[in-house]
């Protein structure tokens, strides 16, 4: 249960980063337009400022109060000195505020290139003029010679400022659809972002509570498997230990070699049975961290002594000469310790040996490193 419920909190999680992934990646967007937005402002503004200020410029220059105005005033006043470097500074700064006009999308092309032509027209006919005045034509003759249909440049001139206002109107309208969509983005990218850390919080709470909940239930579980295992180990205990008296009493009442082998064999496996009883105890006691370990003062030799007599008759059964061996300073030395654990080692290590040792011999060296 604590492995389902873990992986139903890993699910979460996954769930989880993904939902922050995608959170992230509207906020981007939104973002993005945002970003596009003001972009296109700063465009859009600097751009039509730069524009009308290009066609003030032209209209000052090439309208009644600037280059036509001159140029009428030439024909009618035959003043070279005095119009001509005029008019031709005129013309060329007329021509580079075209150029310069051309470079903008919001400027329409077909006005500027009927201003182009009228203005070209004009510049020949300045030269035209300039030669009828040296020859001494009338102010009348050279009127009729000269005239330009100027009507189209001043309606392309006039009508900028009806275009402007559509594509203005235009720009602002793709202006307010591109923030109404990143506002938009940016709003249901909140919501969503807070909903699902709302509900993931309340299923993560939810989680939580139910792997509290099963490991409570675990702790008892195991808590009254420990109990029944000691209840158990306590109720097999108390009748082995009198199978085992009277085993002890009847093998020193018998003289019989042969039956005091046999007495001898039960009670080594009565203690196996007690022993495999006391290693379920202690495991009880391991995983309700209850094991404890004692100190005492004990010798070797008082563990030894029961041990080599046990297992002297297991070995003999398998034909296995079976050893023992404690030098002089163990065997006279007291140690503290846990006499009872260190007892269940070397029945563990010695019970293996004689176990899956076919033939030969089993020797227990016990020395002090």
């Amino acid at each position: 249960m604590t492995i389902k419920t873990s992986n139903a909190l890993n699910s979460l999680r996954l769930k989880f980063s993904l939902v922050i992934l995608i959170g992230v990646g509207l906020t981007l967007v939104s973002l993005f337009f945002y970003h596009k937005v003001e972009n296109q402002w700063r465009y859009y503004s600097k751009d039509i400022y730069e524009v009308y200020y290009l066609h003030d410029d032209l209209v000052q220059h090439l309208g009644y109060g600037g280059f036509i105005h001159d140029f009428k005033n030439l024909v009618l006043r035959k003043d070279r000195a005095r119009y001509e470097s005029k008019l031709r500074q005129s013309i060329y700064e007329i021509k580079t505020l075209i150029t310069k006009l051309e470079r903008y999308e919001q400027y329409d092309s077909k006005s500027l290139q009927i201003i182009r032509d009228v203005v070209l027209e004009y510049e020949q006919n300045l030269t035209l003029t300039l030669k009828l005045i040296e020859q001494g034509g009338s102010s009348e003759e050279i009127d009729r010679a000269v005239q330009v249909d100027d009507t189209n440049a001043l309606a392309a001139l006039s009508r900028f400022h009806l275009d402007s206002r559509a594509r203005i109107s235009k720009e602002e309208q793709q202006l307010n659809n591109n923030f109404v969509i990143a506002h938009t983005v940016n709003v249901i990218s909140v919501m969503i972002f807070i909903g699902v850390l709302v509900l993931y919080f309340f299923r993560l709470k939810s989680a939580f509570e139910k792997e509290h909940t099963l490991t409570i239930e675990a702790q008892q579980a195991s808590k009254a498997k420990s109990d029944f295992l000691a209840n158990m180990s306590h109720e097999i205990r108390t009748p082995l230990n009198g199978v085992m008296g009277s085993l002890q009493h009847l093998q020193s009442c018998i003289t019989d070699k042969r039956h005091l082998e046999t007495v001898s064999i039960a009670l080594f496996s009565c203690k196996n049975l007690l022993r495999i009883i006391s290693d379920i105890l202690d495991f009880s006691k391991v995983e309700a961290n209850q094991l404890s370990l004692e100190v005492t003062e004990f010798s070797i030799e008082s563990i030894i002594d029961p041990l080599e007599a046990d297992f002297a008759s297991q070995a003999k059964q398998k034909s296995l000469s079976f050893h023992i061996i404690l030098t002089d300073k163990i065997k006279h030395s007291m140690w503290l310790g846990d006499p009872v654990r260190i007892r269940q080692i070397l029945i563990n290590l010695i019970s293996n040996a004689v176990k899956f040792t076919e033939k030969g011999s089993v020797t227990v060296n016990i020395d002090q490193v």
